[in-house]
């Protein structure tokens, strides 16, 4: 398994692991949106992300076994030293640590490359081995958000988590 940055090239394969695992995802996130079922939205819509990506307030990963996308690592919002992370994993991949190593990656990366000191992350009610990536990865519930999303035609509750990152140690050529 590796994880590597989104690029543009990336686009089909990607369409491809989200339109194989709608049904899966939808068990316990929110669906995305209707374009994404469609090659040229979802083609645009990854281009803004990649838009994004380029002027430094979010990141993209795909995570891969071989050539095959199984899953999806990504920091959003970056800002005043905080980010949120995501992250999926196909159905295939779930339950055997493709998540945990994605979030540890996350976590690695922005208290290494982003001088990041804050990580926040949020998931359904609805998807507890979410919840336990989140927790084993050092993530502490803060709070609830009651009827934060919908799905599967009913209002569920998110889960919000953060984690603190040590401040970053300067370079020994660093001014202290």
């Amino acid at each position: 398994m590796h994880i590597s940055r989104l690029h543009a090239e990336d686009k089909k394969a990607l369409f491809d692991f989200e339109r194989r695992n709608r049904e899966w995802f939808e068990k316990s996130v929110p669906p995305r949106p209707s374009g994404y079922s469609e090659f040229a939205t979802f083609s645009r819509m990854i281009d803004s992300l990649l838009e994004e990506q380029e002027a430094g307030t979010c990141l993209f990963h795909v995570i891969r076994e071989g050539e095959r996308i199984i899953g999806r690592a990504n920091l959003v919002d970056i800002s005043g030293g905080a980010a949120e992370i995501g992250y999926r994993v196909c159905e295939s991949a779930a339950g055997r640590g493709a998540a945990t190593v994605a979030v540890h990656f996350l976590i690695e990366q922005a208290a290494a490359g982003l001088s990041l000191r804050k990580l926040t992350a949020k998931t359904t009610t609805e998807n507890p081995a979410s919840r336990r990536v989140l927790e084993k990865c050092g993530f502490k519930q803060t709070g609830i958000v009651e009827n934060g999303a919908v799905l599967n035609g009913r209002s569920v509750d998110f889960v919000c988590y953060e984690r603190l990152l040590p401040k970053p140690v300067p370079d020994a050529g660093d001014a202290v």
